[in-house]
């Protein structure tokens, strides 16, 4: 066994395991998370402030079933992403048991890595675009975290091996 394929199966694993807990807590507590989404969308602590974010108020989204549809989309990709985390863990594990197997591997792993951080991304510049980051700064410091752990991940996947193989 390869101890570097077998970090990268743990780190995929992780990372599959928290998504799909993050996809199935977004699913089962849609009330707080409509709440929340709507929110973002309406700008309404920005358009309730009379000094922040005063320039972007007419980008809100009045309607109220925007924050469920998108709800709803994000769960569905949130799955799909993690169904793609897991063929990866799935693959580096297999890797690092029968140490064959590593380049399918690290290219599923970086297809669900970029996929992984599209998601941040596009959750950063969406919020950016709405102003969340006036009101809702939690959030934003989340999906930051999560781009920069896909960086390091990617990173962390494309390393070339110089060491023998391991045989522990």
């Amino acid at each position: 066994m390869r101890s570097n394929v077998l970090f990268k199966a743990v780190i995929i694993t992780g990372l599959a395991t928290w998504l799909t807990i993050a996809a199935t807590n977004n699913a089962l507590d849609r009330g707080t998370n409509v709440h929340l989404l709507s929110a973002m969308f309406s700008m309404s602590g920005l358009i309730d402030d009379p000094v922040f974010g005063n320039g972007l108020e007419n980008r809100a989204i009045q309607w109220e079933g925007a924050g469920a549809l998108a709800l709803t989309l994000i769960v569905i990709v949130q799955y799909a992403i993690a169904i793609g985390l897991w063929v990866a863990a799935v693959l580096q594990w297999r890797s690092a048991v029968r140490s064959q197997g590593e380049q399918v591997a690290i290219t599923a792993t970086n297809l669900a890595l970029a996929a992984f951080a599209s998601l941040w991304l596009f959750f950063l510049c969406g919020g950016l675009y709405f102003g969340y980051w006036l009101k809702f700064s939690g959030p934003q410091s989340v999906h930051f975290t999560l781009l920069i752990l896909s960086v390091i991940t990617m990173m962390m996947n494309n390393q070339p091996v110089r060491l023998a193989q391991d045989t522990a």
